[in-house]
C-alpha cells in the first residue's frame, strides 16, 4: 500500500471576517483531497480570534452572524450522493496556550432566550481566559471574583464537523442536522472516525469550533473555545449512506444535538443542547420517521451547571422517558425507534481501511 499524501491548508488570519466560511453548503471548495489521504489544517476559535482578553465582550467585538468560522470546505474526490464520508481524527491539539469562555445575555440554558422565558434577569456578560498547558495536559480556570482556581483535564474536540446538506440547502455553522454541523458532542476527539452521509458531489467537508474541553453540551452557550491544529484521514465508503452522523463505528449525532450509537441493532443517545426543551421535541419528531429497530436510549440533560440536576434515563424499545430540565419543568420524551445508517460489515471494513492508513501516516 502506498503512503498517503498530505494536504496542508491554513485559514488566512488577516482576512476580513466577512470573507470566512460560516455555513455548510453554498461555498466553493478551498481545496480537493483524494480518498485515503491526510488532511492537515487548523481552525479558528468560534469567535474568529476576536475575543482575546477578559475585557473583550463577544457582543461588542463579534458580529453574531459571523460565529463558528469553518476551515474548508474540502472537495473529496469520488465522493457522491449515496456514499458515506469517513473522517478519522488522528490528532486534535490546541494551537495556542490559552482558551476563552463567556456568558452572553439571553444565550444558553442558564438564562432566558427569545424562545424560553424565565423569571430572572439576563446573565451578566463576562469573559474568562483559560491557560492551556499541553505539557501537563490540563486547562486552568481562574474565577473572576474569588481566588478559586481549578485544573481540568485537557480533552480537545471539534464542535463542528459536517458536509454540505442535501437539496442545495445552506445551513448556518451554528446549526446541527443530518449533515453534521454544530453537533457539539465531546465524543468528536482524536481517535474517533466520524461518518457523514454524502449529499452532494465531493461531499464538501468543513470543520471548526475547537474546544479544549467541553461538558455534555454547552450550558452557558460556550465551552473552552480555542484555535485547533488538526490532522485527519479522509476516506469514502462507497454505496452506503449514513442517514445520521456516526462516530467510531458506534455513535450517531443527530438533529437537535442528539448524539447516539447505532450498532448491532441499538441506538444510544445523549441530549446535550443548551435549549433542551424545544430541541428535544424536534429531535423526537424526527426519530418517528425511523420505525425499524428497538433502541437503547440514554439521555443526559444539561447537568453541568451550578445547581442543575440532570437526570439520566435508559430504555429499550418504544418507551417513555421523563427528564427534569433546568427550571424543574418536566418534559415527556416519546422515545421511539431508530435505524442503522451504514451497514455493519461495510462500517467495520471502512474503519479497518482507515486504521491501516493511519499507521502509514505515522500516528
Amino acid at each position: 500500500m502506498t503512503e498517503p499524501s498530505v494536504l496542508r491548508w491554513e485559514p488566512d488570519v488577516e482576512a476580513d471576517p466577512a470573507t470566512l466560511t460560516y455555513t455548510f453548503g453554498g461555498v466553493a471548495p478551498v481545496a480537493s483531497i483524494r480518498p485515503g489521504n491526510v488532511l492537515s489544517t487548523w481552525t479558528m476559535d468560534c469567535f474568529g480570534g476576536r475575543v482575546k482578553s477578559t475585557s473583550d465582550m463577544a457582543s461588542n467585538v463579534c458580529d453574531p452572524r459571523m460565529l463558528n468560522p469553518q476551515s474548508g470546505p474540502f472537495y473529496v474526490e469520488g465522493a457522491a450522493p449515496g456514499d458515506t464520508l469517513a473522517v478519522h481524527f488522528v490528532s486534535i491539539t490546541p494551537r495556542e496556550a490559552w482558551g476563552v469562555s463567556s456568558t452572553v445575555p439571553f444565550f444558553g440554558s442558564l438564562t432566558a432566550t427569545p424562545i424560553t422565558a424565565m423569571l430572572h434577569g439576563p446573565l451578566l456578560e463576562r469573559t474568562w481566559i483559560y491557560e492551556i498547558d499541553l505539557a501537563e495536559s490540563v486547562v486552568r480556570y481562574v474565577a473572576a471574583d474569588t481566588p478559586f482556581t481549578a485544573s481540568l483535564p485537557l480533552d480537545p474536540m471539534h464542535g463542528t464537523v459536517g458536509v454540505a446538506p442535501a437539496l442545495g440547502e445552506v445551513r448556518s455553522s451554528l446549526a446541527p442536522g443530518d449533515w453534521g454541523g454544530n453537533m457539539d458532542t465531546p465524543e468528536m476527539r482524536a481517535g474517533v472516525t466520524c461518518y457523514l452521509g454524502v449529499n452532494v458531489e465531493g461531499a464538501l467537508l468543513s470543520l471548526g469550533d475547537g474546544h479544549a474541553r467541553q461538558g455534555e453540551g454547552e450550558t452557558c452557550g460556550v465551552a473552552v473555545e480555542c484555535a485547533m491544529d488538526t490532522v485527519a484521514i479522509v476516506d469514502v465508503v462507497k454505496g452506503s449512506h449514513a442517514a445520521w452522523p456516526r462516530d467510531a463505528g458506534v455513535r450517531n449525532c443527530g438533529l437537535g444535538r442528539v448524539s447516539g450509537v447505532a450498532g448491532r441493532g441499538h441506538f444510544f443517545g445523549q441530549c446535550h443542547h443548551p435549549e433542551p426543551g424545544p430541541r428535544c421535541a424536534l429531535a423526537v419528531g424526527q426519530r418517528r420517521l425511523f420505525q425499524q429497530r428497538p433502541l437503547v436510549w440514554r439521555m443526559t440533560i444539561d447537568d453541568e451547571g451550578p445547581g442543575l440536576r440532570g437526570q439520566r434515563h435508559e430504555a429499550r424499545g418504544t418507551c417513555l422517558g421523563l427528564g427534569r430540565i433546568v427550571s424543574g419543568v418536566e418534559l415527556l420524551f416519546d422515545l421511539c425507534r431508530a435505524r442503522d445508517g451504514v451497514a455493519g460489515d461495510q462500517h467495520r471494513a471502512g474503519f479497518g481501511k482507515v486504521d491501516q492508513k493511519r499507521k502509514l501516516a505515522g500516528h
